[in-house]
């Protein structure tokens, strides 16, 4: 199974784990917040694991 990230995705990872919340990334590379939860959920269910605490609290 070849694994399928896009690099939209990877650059909102590397935003949010630079800024530190969702919020702030996604205003660092303009995006809604909605738009960099959105492509921090594809990515988490691209790779089959949570990659934030709020994925694991079960909030965006």
């Amino acid at each position: 199974m070849a694994l399928r990230l896009s690099l939209r995705e990877l650059e909102v990872f590397v935003a949010i784990a630079e800024a530190g919340t969702v919020t702030a990334a996604a205003g660092a590379i303009a995006l809604t917040q909605s738009a960099a939860s959105q492509a921090l959920a594809a990515l988490e269910a691209g790779l089959g694991v949570a990659l934030s605490t709020a994925s694991v609290a079960g909030c965006c």
